[in-house]
C-alpha cells in the first residue's frame, strides 16, 4: 500500500492508497532445427514469463508467410526464401511491453543436380569421364552416381567404361544439412556394338601357274570392308568380296579392315602360299670318275615337301637311301665303287599340297 501523510499547522491527515505492481514480462522462443527450402514449414512456441491474458506479436520478416502472427504458438510458418531469417516476438501483459526477443532460423538451400561428360557415345569399349555440375550455396555435397549399367560411383568427377548398349545415368547429391536432389539423364549414353573382322580366302595355298585369290567378307553388320594385299607392299582394295593375283612365289598377309555405320572398327589378319609349279627331274645317267662333273645322281624338284629314294642293284639289293634332294648317291657301296651298269631306282614324294608322287625306273653309270 502506498500511505500519504499530510500536515500544516499541527494538524495531520493521512490516506492510504492501494498500488499494484505489475511484474515485467519477458518473451522468448525456442529455436527450431533448419530445414530446407523450399519445402519448410516451422512450428513456435512462445515462452518467458507472462500471465495468460498476455498478448503476442510475431514478426516473421519479408519473406516469412505469414509475414506476422498474434498467436501465442504460431503453426506452419513458411520462408520463401532460403537463408538465414530473422523472427522477433514481443510480449504484452496488463500493459507492460517485454523487450523484443530476436531469433534466427535457417532455411537450406537446396543443390541442383546436374552433370554433364566428355563423350556420350562412341564404340565399345568406351570410356566416359563424367563431371558433377550440381549447384549448392556452401559446405559440403555428397554425391552418388549410377550408370545404368549396374556400377556406380561416389567421387565429383569419375569414369565409367561402357559396353555396347543404351543406358541412362543418374546423379544423387545431398548437401551436409541433409537437403538432397537428383537427375536422371535417359538414354544417356550410347555404346556402339565394336565389329568383328572376319574373311574367308577361296585357297590358302596357290601355284605361281594360278596365283589368284578371292576375299569375302563374313564380318556382320558392317558398311565397309577393305582389304590390304601383297603386305609389305600394301595393295589396298575396298569390297566385300574381291580377287587379287600375286605376282611372284612367297607367303603373304592379308589385312581385313570393317566399319560399321556408326564408324566402329575392327583389324584381322591371314596368311597365305604362293608355292612355285611342282617339279621332278630324274636323271637318266651320271658319271662318277672323279673329274668334278656329274659326279652324283640325284633327281632335282619344285616345290618338294617329303622325298625318299632308294638305289638297287641287278639282284635287287638295296645299294642306297636318301631323305633329302641334298644327299645324292655317289655309285659306291660300303666305300667301294660299284661297277658300270644299270640301276633301279625306287622313289616316293609329296608336294606342297599333299598330293604324293612315286616313281619307278632305271639309270646307267658310266665309268
Amino acid at each position: 500500500d502506498y500511505v500519504l501523510t499530510a500536515e500544516e499547522q499541527g494538524c495531520k491527515n493521512r490516506d492510504t492508497v492501494a498500488v499494484t505492481v505489475l511484474p515485467e514480462p519477458t518473451a522468448e522462443f525456442a529455436i527450431p532445427d533448419g530445414k530446407c527450402f523450399p519445402v519448410n514449414s516451422f512450428d513456435l512456441m512462445a515462452s518467458g514469463f507472462f500471465g495468460p491474458s498476455a498478448t503476442f506479436s510475431w514478426n516473421f520478416g519479408p519473406v516469412g508467410f505469414p509475414n506476422s502472427s498474434t498467436n501465442q504458438n504460431p503453426q506452419g510458418v513458411i520462408f520463401n526464401a532460403p537463408g538465414t531469417q530473422t523472427v522477433s516476438l514481443v510480449v504484452t501483459d496488463n500493459t507492460c511491453v517485454s523487450d523484443t526477443f530476436v531469433g534466427e532460423i535457417d532455411v537450406y538451400a537446396m543443390p541442383i543436380a546436374d552433370f554433364t561428360s566428355d563423350v556420350v557415345d562412341g564404340c565399345e569399349p568406351l570410356n566416359v569421364i563424367f563431371e558433377d555440375q550440381s549447384v549448392h550455396t556452401s559446405g559440403s555435397l555428397y554425391r552418388v552416381w549410377n550408370f545404368g549399367d549396374g556400377s556406380s560411383a561416389t567421387q565429383a568427377n569419375p569414369g565409367n567404361t561402357y559396353e555396347a548398349g543404351v543406358y541412362s545415368v543418374n546423379l544423387s547429391v545431398v548437401t551436409g544439412e541433409g537437403c538432397a536432389d537428383d537427375i536422371t539423364k535417359s538414354a544417356y549414353i550410347q555404346s556402339y556394338k565394336k565389329p568383328s573382322a572376319l574373311f574367308s580366302m577361296s585357297s590358302q595355298v596357290l601355284n605361281i601357274l594360278d596365283p589368284k585369290v578371292t576375299v569375302t567378307n563374313l564380318a556382320d553388320s558392317v558398311v565397309s570392308s577393305q582389304f590390304t594385299f601383297n603386305e609389305p607392299f600394301g595393295d589396298q582394295i575396298t569390297a566385300m568380296q574381291t580377287a587379287y593375283e600375286y605376282p611372284d612365289t612367297g607367303v603373304y598377309s592379308i589385312t581385313q579392315i570393317v566399319t560399321t555405320a556408326n564408324g566402329c572398327m575392327d583389324t584381322i589378319s591371314g596368311t597365305l602360299e604362293v608355292n612355285p609349279l611342282y617339279t621332278f627331274y630324274i636323271p637318266n645317267a651320271f658319271t662318277p670318275d672323279d673329274n668334278t662333273k656329274n659326279e652324283t645322281w640325284i633327281p632335282q624338284g619344285e616345290s618338294v615337301l617329303d622325298f625318299n629314294m632308294i638305289i638297287y642293284n641287278r639282284w635287287n639289293q638295296e645299294l642306297f637311301f636318301s631323305a633329302s634332294l641334298d644327299n645324292g648317291w655317289d655309285g659306291s657301296f660300303k666305300g667301294k665303287d660299284v661297277q658300270q651298269g644299270v640301276y633301279t631306282y625306287k622313289i616316293e614324294t609329296v608336294d606342297i599340297l599333299g598330293v604324293p608322287h612315286k616313281y619307278f625306273g632305271t639309270f646307267l653309270l658310266l665309268r
